[in-house]
């Protein structure tokens, strides 16, 4: 403190003689610490909570867009995904936020707790439904009507090389066409770890070949000519895919059997709504002729892709 009291008196004294009084500024601050520099911009938490309020407040007046009105309504934030089709940290975290936020400014809507999409997201991991389907505008419809909302918060981040952007609308659970306008928030690139997919399908295991059962053999082996299907009926749509236009590809791993039978072994590639069940339970009605290795019918492994569509 008394080495503090001199050179204060000392800076005091010597205004008088400004390269005095310089010299003795510049010993100050590199005794005591202090910082010349402008002060560092803000952190980015408080500005990014900012930016997700007014995304909140544009989303509310939206509302009435898509027939979301006031006590007669409730709004659930789905995860926000990027292009490729899969969640990330940063994109659950950024829809927690924006659930807390709207919840804030209106007591007249609902909003749904989040946490009640956890097992129909674990569902459609299970049924092995790709990225891309998963967070389509018609599963996510899906995810409100299983939590009994009016309204889903769709949101696709994107990436750019020092920012990301939130692109988000608001969605009428039962009316496919009433949509709300996009708005959108653009924020500093975070951490890497941030970006890290979420929620990607596990690998699967390798196909089974044991050394006490029949041999199955496999398509790669040039000597073998594949098999031809002569009856292929169509799976059906589920009541709940066709009422919420589900479309898309299930690809599946099968065994021909020597007889011409199709086993369905296992989806690598679902969708959602029991439609899994439907496409393997049609599958093993198929006829096929069996393929062959020198002449001989064989077991063979074969996937099988097949596609809906509705128009």
């Amino acid at each position: 403190m008394r080495n503090y009291r001199v050179l204060y008196s000392r800076a005091v004294y010597s205004l008088r003689y400004p390269k005095i009084a310089f010299l003795l500024l510049i010993l100050f601050v590199a005794r005591f610490g202090l910082s010349l520099t402008p002060e560092s911009s803000p952190p980015a938490a408080p500005q990014e909570q900012a930016q997700i309020s007014i995304l909140s407040n544009q989303l509310l007046q939206d509302a009435t867009v898509v027939d979301c009105r006031k006590d007669h309504c409730s709004i659930l934030v789905t995860n926000f995904a990027f292009a490729e089709g899969y969640t990330s940290p940063l994109g659950i975290r950024l829809a927690d936020e924006l659930s807390a936020e709207l919840a804030q400014q209106t007591k007249s809507i609902t909003v749904v707790d989040r946490a009640l999409i956890r097992g129909p997201q674990e569902d459609l991991i299970e049924n092995r439904v790709p990225g891309p389907i998963r967070y389509s505008v018609p599963v996510l419809r899906s995810l409100g009507a299983q939590t009994h909302a009016s309204v889903v918060v769709v949101g696709q981040l994107e990436r750019s090389s020092d920012r990301i952007k939130l692109i988000a609308h608001l969605c009428n659970v039962k009316n496919a066409k009433s949509a709300g306008r996009s708005f959108e928030l653009a924020l500093p690139t975070p951490q890497p770890a941030e970006l890290s997919p979420s929620d990607l399908l596990p690998p699967l295991d390798p196909l089974p070949q044991t050394a006490n059962s029949p041999r199955i053999f496999r398509n790669a082996d040039r000597s073998i000519i594949p098999p031809k299907c002569t009856s292929m009926p169509n799976p059906s749509y589920t009541d709940q895919a066709r009422k919420f236009k589900i479309s898309g590809t299930i690809r599946m791993d099968t065994i021909i059997a020597a007889d011409g039978t199709v086993k369905p072994l296992r989806v690598a590639e679902g969708l959602p709504f029991e439609m899994n069940e439907s496409a393997m339970r049609t599958i093993a009605t198929w006829k096929c002729n069996p393929g062959t290795a020198n002449g001989e019918p064989i077991p063979l492994y074969v996937p099988i892709e097949v596609t809906f569509r509705l128009y």
